[in-house]
């Protein structure tokens, strides 16, 4: 058997750097300017790369340009440093690899003297191929309006987000779920050039409750959308030789999604342990369920996760996580007869300084 098969089938354990951030900046009132390396096992590659600057008047306007997270959602843009799972939400993953995105972001807010200080406005332009060469002229419009607020010890917040994109097709055909399976919706060479469509929408929600038993947090984030696939689900703008990788990309599939996560977060008093558990649910064509389900990238994935932190010292945390992983099923899928086993246990050590 080849070393994927006994993985497969005998499990697979590794040691690894998940993450290795240096970050160089530099910020005064009106500017910040911020370098971010990720050193892991797998390599360096740089996370962030970016300045932002704000109007001198007010410092109610703010441009952000260069390397940065996307403005989608909340747990996208979640420092990694905070984040209770070892990974964010499998929907961010799949429908925003590479983290970071090239562009630039306008970002509006109040002074914190206003009572409007609670709403923060964030929209701007991106590449829409992630830290990758860009291979066309179109920009992506991204945009997020949250709303925070904080009572005594209760702090509760929202949002609201847009994603609308394009993926530039190098086939001639289009095909799109119809009555339990794909059917072509059109062939014509004048799709060769043409952008089907890459549309999300999400909203979220966060709150956190300080109180005797210690700090509670609750988050949970929903997004529904619209995405131009290959047949087997890979993401056809997600290639840093564009022109090559587009050419094998083969014709185009259009799914409908949805995905989202619920977690909840409870430390014990002064104790520096924190309980997490986590839901998380990605479904990659919402119009397609069991049997009917024929190719990989169809198949939804629910996970449920739960591990607990210890701060050993401020700087210093460890954390053992499991996750419990349930595949789609379907009878005419090789491979997915019945759930595929793909639980995962993490022990971290996180260091800080």
């Amino acid at each position: 058997p080849t070393a994927t098969e006994r993985q497969k089938a005998d499990g697979f354990g590794r040691f690894g750097v998940r993450r290795g951030y240096i970050r160089i900046g530099f910020e005064n009132k009106f500017m910040q300017a911020v370098f971010l390396p990720n050193i892991t096992s797998s390599g360096i590659k740089f996370q962030w790369a970016y300045a932002q600057v704000k109007d001198p008047w007010k410092g109610v306007i703010a441009l952000k340009a260069g390397v940065f997270d996307r403005p989608f959602g909340y747990e996208n843009a979640y420092s990694s440093a905070a984040r209770e799972s070892p990974e964010r939400a499998r929907f961010i993953q799949k429908l925003f690899p590479g983290v970071a995105d090239v562009g630039a972001t306008l970002i509006l807010q109040l002074p914190k003297t206003s009572p409007l200080n609670i709403f923060k406005l964030e929209a701007g332009v991106l590449s829409g191929n992630a830290i990758n060469p860009d291979f066309d002229s179109r920009m992506d419009f991204i945009g997020r309006l949250s709303v925070n607020k904080t009572f005594g010890n209760f702090q509760i917040g929202a949002g609201v987000s847009a994603y609308m994109g394009g993926v530039l097709q190098r086939d001639s055909s289009v095909f799109e779920v119809k009555n339990g399976d794909f059917a072509l919706l059109s062939k014509s060479a004048d799709n060769i050039g043409k952008y089907a469509e890459r549309n999300y929408f999400g909203a979220d929600i966060q709150a956190t409750l300080q109180w005797e038993a210690g700090k509670t947090h609750i988050r949970g984030e929903f997004v529904t959308g619209r995405q131009a696939n290959n047949q087997n689900g890979n993401y056809t703008y997600n290639y840093s030789t564009a022109a090559a990788a587009l050419e094998a990309a083969g014709p185009v599939y259009m799914r409908n999604l949805s995905g989202g996560y619920a977690l909840l977060s409870q430390t014990f008093g002064k104790l520096p342990l924190t309980f997490i558990v986590k839901y998380d649910i990605y479904d990659p064509n919402s119009d397609l369920s069991g049997n009917q389900v024929k190719k990989a990238g169809d198949i939804s994935i629910q996970t449920v996760g739960a591990g607990l932190f210890w701060d050993i010292v401020p700087q210093l945390r460890l954390l053992g996580y499991g996750e419990f992983v349930k595949t789609e099923i379907s009878e005419n899928l090789a491979g997915y007869e019945k759930s595929r086993r793909s639980n995962a246990f993490t022990l971290r050590l996180q260091y800080k300084f």
